[in-house]
């Protein structure tokens, strides 16, 4: 129990879906839902309904999936403690910077130098190199796990876009 100025915040080991509401389990959203290193990235997901309905449903989707430490990350360095912190033009423009909703792109499909559009309607550039590949810099550190509408590459950082960057 942690007390806010507005209630209480009880921190628990997994992500609450409604009564009722079954993810199919192969779609990249259900795969993603049972890998508990990526249930902050379900968190964020499950905020955006139609997100949650695309990743869920058919389609050709490639995800580059920041895990539980990516968004730890992420949060220390904007100095915030929660997803709820983080407004919410900002984190879905992140997300959608992470999804490429037009091809299934395998690691072995991906060359240097590569470019691509994400679903936020910004560029990823792939590198590849001696240290692995990398997605807009973000090291891709689990590829290649397909689902039924596409294919997860877990990543080591979140993929801030260009539009939001500071720097």
């Amino acid at each position: 129990d942690y007390a806010c100025t507005n209630g209480y915040v009880h921190i628990i080991d997994e992500v609450l879906f409604p009564e009722g509401f079954e993810l199919p389990k192969n779609s990249i959203l259900g795969m993603a839902a049972g890998n508990p290193d990526l249930s902050t990235l379900v968190s964020a997901l499950i905020m955006f309904p139609d997100l949650v309905s695309a990743l869920g449903s058919d389609g050709t989707y490639t995800v580059f999936a920041p895990d539980n430490d990516a968004f730890a990350a992420l949060l220390e360095a904007i100095e915030q403690t929660s997803l709820d912190d983080i407004p919410e033009s900002v984190l879905r423009s992140i997300l959608e910077y992470h999804v490429i909703s037009t091809a299934v792109i395998m690691s072995d499909d991906l060359t240097d130098g590569q470019t691509a559009e994400a679903l936020s309607g910004e560029q990823l550039t792939v590198a590849i190199n001696n240290d692995g590949i990398f997605i807009s810099g973000s090291k891709v550190t689990g590829p290649d796990i397909e689902a039924s509408n596409g294919v997860i590459h877990i990543m080591e950082n979140v993929m801030i876009p260009p539009s939001i960057d500071p720097m």
